[in-house]
């Protein structure tokens, strides 16, 4: 959804593929923001949906004048801007937090 945000705002055309378990409020949200948003339905070979989802964002990718895809997965990127702004981030809005929960996924 964050993403939808600053899409919609920088006035970027996003393309979303999730899956059915992805909260239909989500999905109405980033639609309503702009986003495209295609909800893959078949399983992967492993019994989830990753599998489908990237095979799909690949297709996508593939065609002609297809989207830039920022590959969370493969980005070194990902981890480094973490690395070196969430946490400072989190400091300047909350303060030096004692604990730090933080959810794994996307």
């Amino acid at each position: 959804m964050a993403l939808s945000g600053v899409c919609a705002r920088r006035g970027y055309k996003l393309t979303i593929v999730t899956d059915v378990n992805a909260n239909s409020r989500s999905i109405s949200h980033m639609r309503a923001l702009g986003a495209e948003v295609e909800v893959v339905q078949s399983l992967d070979a492993a019994g989830g949906f990753l599998g489908t989802r990237l095979a799909r964002v690949r297709e996508l990718v593939e065609m002609p004048g297809g989207p830039l895809w920022t590959n969370q997965y493969e980005n070194v990127a990902n981890p480094e801007v973490h690395s070196k702004k969430t946490y400072r981030a989190i400091v300047e809005e909350l303060g030096d937090p004692d604990y730090l929960f933080v959810g794994a996924g996307t």
